[in-house]
């Protein structure tokens, strides 16, 4: 299936907004028009000559850079919708195997290049993107390295060539009855080396963990040398230096496999979906069943307007039943939609102590449709985007993490700050438990400008504000999307000068002469 080269996902795949999802937006938002749309024609025509000779293995073909140039971010869709499209790289390589990797290191070393490490292309803060720069830029695609290299079945580990998606990490470890177990929205596209690089965290994370705790070493191909951390289960020889690799963006080098943590599959997971009064009860079930440390595989929280929004957008036709159910259910005039999921092989006990938990925050279960629809559509989601956009109307999301004790503050912050503009929803979900806290990830719907800076600039406004809103309130600068550039202003204040002193000596012993994906993950080295 062809790749969409200006939106999200599959060409083939083009789900349309229902009767029912255009009235809330209108009723919310007011009707909206699409920009002028960009064509592919005209796109291709900005794309300056390749400042880079020919070389064996080298494209240098306008299709080929352009479809490389960017990721998944708002001002990516706004270049490549609206346009222009801006900086493109003067070539990409897709090597096959760590030596075709070390081998264009070394030219690019050489002739002073610059290198940008690609996987899935899903980024969504600029980490993949082709910056302004005086020197050639080179994007090296992992594309090619997909390979399961070993499984060690008696400790449960298995390495896996970075360039491996989601679907052929789990396709892979399938045919030796294993799984990963690390499911994020970009999963169709997300690949294994872009989890580790922007220490990504999966649907499922409850059960399996993030990716840092299933990441257990790997290869490290930088410009001072290949690096190899073997996956020893526990060590105390100094400062772990796995944890270099975890969230460095490609500022180190490229990541050309990764050791991590497997188990048995387990049977298909068990959804259900229930309806609790309110957001404060929500919240609280979610804290009691993450201090008792169930097995839940899944745990996911909507507050009153994304579960109404989630009803109206999933349910259609059939709302009506639904609002029917919960006010039989004396749920109150604004429910919220909590999804739990087993994996089928829990014991009987922590289910029935997960329900003592709902029920006496007055939790109701909600009908079967609900959970069969988020099941089926679980990594459909992301297509909406493209829906909304061709209705007129621009979607960004923005995440953080607190304590439970500041969480619903953090939550009413970001919130607020979104909306402090007319023309704006703001909504969203608890996705990611922890016994100390958990994640709250933000998605914000506004109707779109005729024309690219002022797109640019409302989002620019919009981002700032809640960035600010999430420090103010406790909240971390990012719980799964990395830093890239979008959130490079904020760095600083999260991390503190001397640590961020400390990341860029890191990356002056691995990359000497700052040829890797500059711009990025921290300041200092220009684009």
């Amino acid at each position: 299936m062809t790749r969409r080269w200006n939106g999200w996902g599959s060409s083939h795949i083009a789900p349309a907004l229902s009767p029912p999802a255009i009235a809330f937006l209108h009723a919310h938002l007011g009707a909206a028009e699409p920009p002028p749309g960009l064509r592919w024609e005209a796109a291709l025509a900005t794309v300056p000559a390749a400042r880079l000779p020919e070389i064996r293995g080298l494209y240098r073909d306008a299709t080929t850079r352009l479809r490389h140039a960017r990721g998944q971010s708002f001002p990516d869709w706004v270049a490549l919708r609206i346009g222009p499209p801006g900086p493109v790289a003067d070539g990409v390589v897709f090597p096959a195997d760590e030596d075709e990797v070390i081998h264009w290191l070394r030219l690019a070393a050489e002739h002073d290049w610059v290198i940008i490490p690609r996987g899935g292309g899903t980024a969504v803060l600029g980490q993949v993107n082709v910056g302004a720069s005086p020197r050639p830029t080179l994007v090296l695609s992992t594309a090619r390295l997909v390979r399961l290299r070993e499984l060690d079945l008696a400790s449960g580990l298995a390495r896996i060539e970075a360039g491996a998606n989601g679907p052929l990490v789990e396709a892979q470890l399938a045919a030796h009855g294993l799984t990963l177990g690390h499911f994020p929205q970009s999963f169709e596209y997300a690949t294994l080396g872009g989890w580790v690089a922007c220490r990504s965290s999966g649907q499922e994370s409850s059960r399996y963990g993030r990716i840092e705790t299933l990441f257990r070493g790997g290869t490290l191909l930088a410009p001072a040398g290949r690096v190899s951390y073997p996956p020893h289960p526990a060590s105390a020889a100094g400062p772990d230096p796995r944890s270099l690799l975890l969230g460095a963006e490609g500022r180190l080098g490229v990541l050309s496999e990764a050791w991590v943590r497997v188990r048995p599959r387990p049977p298909r997971p068990r959804v259900t979906a229930w309806l609790l009064p309110g957001w404060e009860e929500g919240l609280e079930a979610l804290r009691r069943i993450a201090r008792a440390r169930l097995p839940v595989r899944l745990l996911r929280l909507s507050d009153p307007l994304e579960t109404d929004l989630l009803l109206t957008f999933g349910a259609g036709e059939r709302r009506h039943w639904i609002d029917a159910y919960a006010r039989l259910r004396s749920l109150g005039p604004a429910p919220c939609l909590l999804l739990s999921g087993w994996a089928g092989d829990e014991p009987g006990p922590s289910r029935r102590a997960l329900i003592g938990i709902l029920h006496r925050q007055g939790a109701r279960r909600a009908p079967a449709l609900i959970a069969h629809a988020w099941r089926r559509n679980r990594f459909r989601g992301a297509y909406l985007r493209n829906a909304l956009w061709e209705a007129g109307y621009g979607v960004d999301t923005m995440e953080s993490a607190a304590p439970w004790s500041g969480l619903a503050r953090l939550a009413a912050a970001m919130c607020k700050a979104a909306v402090e503009r007319p023309n704006r929803l703001a909504y969203g979900h608890v996705s990611h438990v922890y016994p100390d806290g958990a994640s709250y990830y933000l998605t914000t719907l506004f109707p779109l400008a005729a024309d690219a800076a002022t797109c640019l600039d409302a989002w620019r406004r919009l981002k700032r504000g809640v960035t600010e809103a999430v420090l103010n309130a406790g909240g971390t600068l990012s719980h799964h999307h990395g830093v890239g550039r979008d959130h490079l202003p904020w760095m600083a204040c999260e991390q503190g000068p001397v640590p961020l002193k400390a990341l860029a000596a890191a990356a002056r012993v691995f990359d000497p002469a700052g040829i890797m994906n500059p711009g990025k993950l921290f300041p200092g080295d220009g684009a």
